[in-house]
């Protein structure tokens, strides 16, 4: 199992590598590494604000609308905690040099 595990993070961190993962952050994607929970709430609040405004009284439609705006905050969320850590493994240089 757990070359297994060793073998998917050298396969993600090589993808990573070939679509640009080495390159500087830019201050845009600084900021979201640095305040994942804020991005995941600003997504998915106003998401579910909306569509239990769009509801029009149906409880059904209320609640598939809460979950979708959570589920969509929490992928974003993810993502941002997925920059903090690719942007962690950038500033360990003896980590970016053996991969």
């Amino acid at each position: 199992m757990a070359d297994t595990r060793r073998k998917l993070a050298r396969a993600w961190w090589a993808a990573d590598r070939i679509l640009g993962g080495r390159q500087r952050p830019t201050r845009f994607q600084r900021f979201i590494a640095r305040h994942p929970l804020g991005v995941g709430l600003t997504v998915g609040a106003p998401l579910a604000g909306i569509s239990v405004a769009l509801s029009e009284g149906s409880m059904g439609d209320a609640v598939i609308g809460v979950c979708f705006g959570a589920a969509l905050g929490t992928v974003f969320g993810l993502t941002a905690l997925s920059e903090r850590h690719r942007q962690r493994r950038l500033l360990r240089p003896s980590l970016r040099d053996s991969s």
